[in-house]
This record gives structure tokens, C-alpha cells and sequence, in this order.
């Protein structure tokens, strides 16, 4: 492709056309400047780019904020922690500290989970243990989200992706939390 044709498809591409997204993903996928993997997550939170890019071997949107949770679990700990991070900080813009929502805990579970994204290091899953542990916590205080995320194992991370996204859900309606996992999980993924 031209680099005056290339630039003009990334151009309407940023402008929101979907069509022209989807060649222009084709043609990363097919250059190596994008992987299979990354397509496929940017298409399961709903990239319309991603999604025409992939067609039919599109993966299906699951229904719900646990299915959703049990989907992205399949693109490993990462893309979980990143879930969790999006929602809860989500929540914690709207949420009200009068009706039982933390928002301390929140912020801080939500520093500690983006310090591990940083860094993967045995020194931040410390700093997220001691934010997720301080007493008698487990995964489903959705505050906690982001920090047992990063916990795991694998049951305990997926548990903490239902609730940070049922939350979110619950607290912003289910279209709102989708439209800000897809901004924040496709933007990555296809960065």
C-alpha cells in the first residue's frame, strides 16, 4: 500500500470509519506490526474495526459481565488486571462513599494493580497482597478487585473480573462499562 493511500486509511480509520479500520488492522495484522491475539481481544470487548477485520472468526461478545470476565481470562493475567483496573476506577468516579464504597481502598487497590502492570515484579504482587490482605478481605469486596486480580490463582483472578465488571455494570449500566473496557482493553490492544 502506498504510503499516501496508507496514510489516508489511517486517517479515516482515526476518524471512526469502521471499514477503514478494518483494512488498516488487516494490514498491521499482515505486516506483524499486530498480533492474532491482540485482533481477537480488541474484537471480544466490541472494536467494530476488529470485529469486521475478523469477520466471522470474530469471537462472540458474551452476554454477560461474567461471561465477559471468563473470556478474558483466556488472554491471560494481564488483560484480567487491566479489567479490573478499568472498572473500578469506573466506579470509584461515581461511586458514593455513604453507601459502602471505599474509596480509599479502591484507589489504592487500583495504584497497586497499575504499579504491577508497570512492573510484574514479586515486589508489586506484595504491594497488591498487602492492599487485598489487610484483614479479612477476599476477592469479592469489588474495591479489592484490582489487587486480587493480580493475586491469583486463576480462580481467585477470575472471581475478582466478575466483580469489578458486575459492579461497574450494576453501578453504570451494562452499555456504559462496556464502552469503557472497549476504550481502554482495545486501545491497548491495538496500540
Amino acid at each position: 500500500m502506498a504510503d499516501t493511500a496508507h496514510r489516508d486509511l489511517e486517517r479515516r480509520a482515526r476518524q471512526g470509519d469502521p471499514t477503514a479500520a478494518a483494512r488498516a488492522l488487516s494490514a498491521r495484522l499482515r505486516a506483524g506490526a499486530l498480533t492474532q491475539e491482540r485482533l481477537r481481544l480488541a474484537a471480544l470487548v466490541g472494536d467494530p474495526g476488529a470485529r469486521l477485520a475478523l469477520g466471522p472468526a470474530a469471537p462472540a461478545e458474551p452476554a454477560d459481565p461474567d461471561g465477559l470476565a471468563a473470556a478474558l481470562q483466556a488472554f491471560g493475567v494481564e488483560v484480567v488486571v487491566r479489567a479490573a483496573v478499568v472498572a473500578t476506577r469506573a466506579v470509584t468516579a461515581v461511586a458514593d462513599p455513604r453507601q459502602g464504597w471505599d474509596l480509599a481502598r479502591a484507589r489504592a487497590a487500583t495504584a497497586a494493580a497499575e504499579a504491577w502492570l508497570a512492573c510484574p515484579c514479586d515486589a508489586h504482587v506484595e504491594a497488591a497482597r498487602a492492599v487485598g490482605q489487610e484483614g479479612d478481605e477476599d476477592p469479592a469486596y469489588a474495591e479489592l478487585a484490582p489487587a486480587w486480580a493480580v493475586l491469583g490463582p486463576a480462580s481467585t483472578r477470575l472471581l475478582a473480573a466478575e466483580v469489578a465488571l458486575n459492579t461497574a455494570a450494576g453501578e453504570l449500566g451494562d452499555d456504559v462499562m462496556r464502552r469503557g473496557l472497549r476504550r481502554a482493553l482495545a486501545g491497548w490492544a491495538l496500540e
